[in-house]
């Protein structure tokens, strides 16, 4: 699994000319997985959403990221897998 940053784009409310913008992370197998789980993040009001820059993020500032998958048990007993990034 790698970690990706998404820049996501989509139309104003109410008519408005321009657009609105939000960056999500997300965590996917590859590129093509990592826009659809993006798009599926999107919180504007807007359901013409689209990526417009995607990347994959490996480092930052020097320090190299490796993603973990955790086992948690939740409230009603049942086990998920969940991300963590170190």
């Amino acid at each position: 699994m790698k970690l990706f940053i998404s820049y996501l784009g989509g139309q104003l409310k109410d008519q408005r000319i321009g657009e609105d913008h939000e960056v999500v992370l997300v965590v996917a197998e590859n590129i093509e997985d990592a826009k659809k789980k993006s798009l599926l993040k999107w919180k504007g009001g807007s359901v013409d959403v689209h990526v417009d820059y995607i990347q994959e993020v490996d480092q930052v500032d020097g320090y190299s990221l490796k993603l973990l998958a955790q086992q948690e048990v939740t409230h009603s007993s049942e086990q998920t897998t969940q991300t963590t990034c170190v």
